[in-house]
């Protein structure tokens, strides 16, 4: 039997308070740990009635530094949350209800004007990680580069699923030079063109760009500092339908090396055991690979020789193989960037 840790009860039992409007005065504020671990828990109950007063009372109690409001919309009442804390980290869900004139709408936004709006200029002058992927709306062209001016210390940014065209990637690649993390998968570029001007870039996604082509490809290799690639799409579509892309055939048919890499995210694409063998042959410094799957593909795969080929070839250099199935996709690969985000953190405040 799983017994709950006593702060997960400590957690639930404060939300319960907070919303059932109980909670007693107090003029203590929680550490950035456990509001953080509050807030998680009152986006659990995203649909609860919320009271400005329950907002207040959250403002005054939490120093929350990380949110994630991207399973749902930015509501009025969660505006007070966003706007009274001095985050590190956001990542935004959809901004169709604070469209032109705060009402519901999908005309294209101004995107510095809308971070003017729901964030303070502490938040705005600190923030480090910003992921759009989940916004639902279209912005105004320029976007990229006014919302550089206003986030001067961004290092981690996702843009996952948004459609980019060629010269909103190259202003990111020209506006933001100290991105350390980039998360463009799914984004439909056919190119990279561009890309080999973000030097300090160690973690990168470029999954699920089915037209990408190895010539396209080929200037990641100019970024040496890459120590986690994914090529895997977070596109629930593709594993539901088994659309598996080549983009681990044309990263290597670039017959390059990518001298720190230490993780590499296959899922997704067509991996044959050449292919794994070439992998572990020119990047010695891997040391781990991700191949997320389905629980029936997976399941017949073990049983056939292929398999245990990949098995002996991976294990004579004690990499792990990541199996990971369907009844978690888009939560794992969020995860993966959110684990990889934090441990960038990390490493920054030591």
């Amino acid at each position: 039997m799983n017994v709950p840790r006593l702060l997960d009860l400590c957690v639930r039992r404060v939300i319960y308070y907070i919303f059932a409007d109980t909670l007693p005065p107090t003029s203590c504020q929680l550490n950035p740990d456990l509001s953080n671990r509050l807030f998680e828990e009152y986006c659990i109950n995203y649909d609860a009635k919320v009271t400005r007063k329950m907002m207040k009372d959250v403002c005054s109690m939490l120093n929350v530094t990380k949110m994630d409001l991207s399973n749902g919309g930015i509501r009025r009442k969660e505006l007070i949350i966003l706007q009274n804390m001095n985050l590190v980290s956001l990542a935004l869900g959809s901004l169709t209800s604070l469209g032109p004139n705060k009402t519901e709408s999908h005309e294209p936004i101004k995107l510095d004007a809308m971070l003017k709006f729901c964030l303070n200029k502490t938040t705005l002058q600190q923030l480090r990680h910003l992921d759009l992927s989940s916004t639902d709306i279209n912005y105004l062209d320029g976007w990229v580069e006014s919302i550089s001016k206003i986030l001067p210390s961004l290092i981690s940014f996702s843009v996952s699923g948004r459609q980019l065209s060629p010269l909103d990637f190259r202003a990111i690649c020209t506006c933001f030079p100290n991105l350390r993390s980039l998360d463009i998968s799914d984004t439909g570029l056919t190119s990279l063109e561009g890309i080999s001007k973000l030097t300090n870039i160690e973690i990168l996604a470029i999954g699920g760009m089915r037209d990408l082509t190895s010539s396209g490809i080929i200037e990641i290799f100019e970024l040496k500092k890459i120590r986690v690639l994914s090529l895997s799409s977070k596109n629930d579509y593709y594993f539901r339908n088994l659309k598996c892309t080549s983009m681990f055939e044309r990263f290597l048919l670039c017959h390059k090396v990518l001298p720190e890499l230490r993780s590499i995210d296959l899922t997704g694409t067509f991996v044959r055991l050449h292919l794994l063998e070439s992998l572990l042959k020119t990047h010695p410094t891997i040391e781990q690979i991700g191949m997320l799957t389905l629980r029936e593909f997976w399941g017949g795969l073990k049983k056939t020789r292929v398999y245990q080929e990949m098995q002996n070839c991976i294990t004579v250099r004690n990499i792990p193989i990541l199996a990971v199935f369907n009844n978690g996709i888009r939560k794992f690969a969020s995860g993966v960037m959110n684990f990889l985000h934090d441990k960038e953190c990390a490493m920054n405040q030591r």
